[in-house]
């Protein structure tokens, strides 16, 4: 069976060793489906945020940015408490997943209700997060660590020179 390094860390950070009746496999498989949940989670947000008009969104939180928020909160308490009692990984990565899913529910709205500032608060926290424990160290979110050093990402500059080539095609085939 190979295994990324990345693999290998969500492995041993979610491992539940109290229950040692599960076979590495599970172990593993389990790895495996919460390095695929964040993954499509930081994709997820960063399509929403490319297609997302925010200024033509009307800022004002309705009844799913409250939940949203409220969750987000919450989770990041018990997040902190779970760090907190001898960094007990397994509760935090179980809480942020939880996180991630009602994020992820939220997406599914219509991207004229989303509130970007909102998902990009809970998309930078749980980037934060996984970072703490070793994984993903990756910039899913396009630009997390340009805004901080002033660097630009790739997607930056290559956007909007996409944009145009897309543009231009959709131009030509008319």
């Amino acid at each position: 069976m190979d295994c990324t390094p990345d693999q290998i860390a969500e492995l041993n950070s979610g491992a539940d060793v109290t229950n040692i009746n599960l076979t590495f496999e599970k172990f593993f498989e389990e790895a495996l489906e919460k390095e695929r949940q964040f993954s499509e989670f930081f994709k997820n947000v960063k399509s929403s945020m490319r297609n997302s008009l925010i200024s033509k969104v009307y800022q004002k939180y309705n009844e799913q940015d409250r939940k949203l928020q409220n969750i987000y909160v919450e989770k990041e308490l018990l997040i902190h408490n779970a760090l907190m009692d001898n960094f007990d990984t397994p509760l935090a990565l179980a809480e942020l997943s939880n996180l991630v899913k009602a994020a992820n529910t939220y997406l599914m709205q219509p991207s004229d209700q989303i509130k970007v500032p909102l998902l990009r608060k809970v998309q930078r926290y749980v980037h934060r997060i996984l970072q703490i424990f070793g994984l993903f160290e990756e910039d899913f979110g396009g630009s997390l660590d340009a805004e901080k050093g002033g660097a630009v990402s790739k997607e930056d500059v290559l956007q909007p020179v996409m944009e145009a080539l897309i543009n231009f095609r959709i131009d030509v085939r008319n």
